[in-house]
């Protein structure tokens, strides 16, 4: 079931993975194509990548496009770009022509280690993110880590939280090893970066081979996203700046600090948990009212009938899933947002 990782530092080997596939059409975010359209000699199909551009509109054109480059069910969709880039691709393939075959080559942090992992793909919908989408794994992800070198330190930071949500679910040991790497930023080109890197992958894969469809195990991939997204829901309403990494880390201190006040995660665990993501520089504070953060949580795509499955803390390194009912959420969210 799992598609096959490739971790290099330049795009050469890629050429491999391409070889005998006849019909290559690259997908291609128009800033990335700037820096790096040339390594592909295929027809390209530019495209904007925004939340603003994640949606049917968007998915329409790239289909449009590969009509027009009358494209058979024999085609390959290599997808470069970030991971909305690679959401929105993986879309596209699952469902033109009832599914062509394609390829990842996430170019951001975050995409690396979570968007191109999982079989996950989706566009927004009225505001909420991922509403519409499907499981489909690529052929192959093909990371070259020296993409990472031309992004902002806020957005590798972003990519470092999901880092950092995988070893709290999972890896008390690599925690450790995060927690004290981070804390003096992030060096992309360094063998300990990319180990880390290859670790939350795996952990990330091996819970998607164990349980792809989401009905159990993989629920614990969600810890800090409940309140993440809606976090992000709210910002974007509001018309905050916010990423993905950023609004799950804030997310991640409520988990924690939830986990904490129902008397599961001891208090050095999540002071640890904390002061590791405010090291690593990202700012916790939550401006949002609990009511408004419950109202998106209640439209949120994972939610259940009266309440949702909430990824709580039991350690670093350990957690577990527990339905909560929106009331109960509610109170708790107030409490720990009062």
């Amino acid at each position: 079931m799992s598609n096959s990782l490739h971790i290099y530092d330049s795009f050469g080997p890629l050429n491999t993975l391409l070889e005998g596939k006849k019909e290559v059409v690259v997908l291609i975010d128009k800033g990335i194509k700037d820096l790096y359209g040339g390594y592909f000699p295929y027809p390209q199909i530019e495209v904007q990548t925004g939340e603003e551009q994640k949606n049917l509109a968007t998915v329409e054109y790239i289909c449009r496009r590969l009509l027009e480059l009358e494209c058979s069910r024999s085609a390959f969709l290599l997808c470069v770009g970030g991971g909305i880039l690679t959401d929105i691709g993986g879309f596209v393939a699952s469902i033109f022509k009832r599914g062509i075959k394609c390829g990842y080559v996430p170019t951001t942090l975050l995409a690396q280690v979570d968007a191109s992992t999982g079989g996950k793909t989706g566009v927004n919908l009225s505001g909420l993110k991922n509403i519409l989408g499907t499981f489909s794994l690529p052929e192959f992800t093909y990371i070259n880590t020296s993409t990472l070198k031309t992004l902002p330190q806020r957005e590798l930071l972003a990519g470092a939280a999901e880092m950092i949500k995988a070893f709290a679910i999972k890896d008390r040991e690599s925690f450790a090893m995060a927690s004290k790497y981070f804390h003096d930023g992030i060096d992309t080109s360094s063998p300990q970066f990319r180990d880390l890197l290859a670790t939350a992958i795996g952990i990330k894969a091996g819970i998607v081979e164990r349980d792809f469809r989401e009905s159990g195990e993989r629920k614990l991939l969600n810890f800090g996203h409940t309140f993440g997204h809606a976090i992000e829901k709210c910002a974007s309403e509001c018309g905050d700046s916010i990423l993905h990494g950023e609004a799950v880390a804030k997310g991640m201190k409520v988990a924690s600090e939830i986990s904490l006040r129902r008397g599961i995660l001891s208090e050095d665990d999540h002071h640890t948990l904390c002061t590791t993501l405010e090291k690593m520089g990202f700012d916790l504070t939550i401006r949002y009212d609990a009511e408004k953060l419950i109202e998106a949580i209640k439209n949120d795509k994972k939610r259940g009938e009266n309440g949702v499955d909430f990824v709580l803390l039991q350690e670093i390194g350990k957690s577990c899933v527990e339905s909560i009912s929106f009331e109960d959420l509610a109170k708790a969210a107030a409490d720990v947002l009062h």
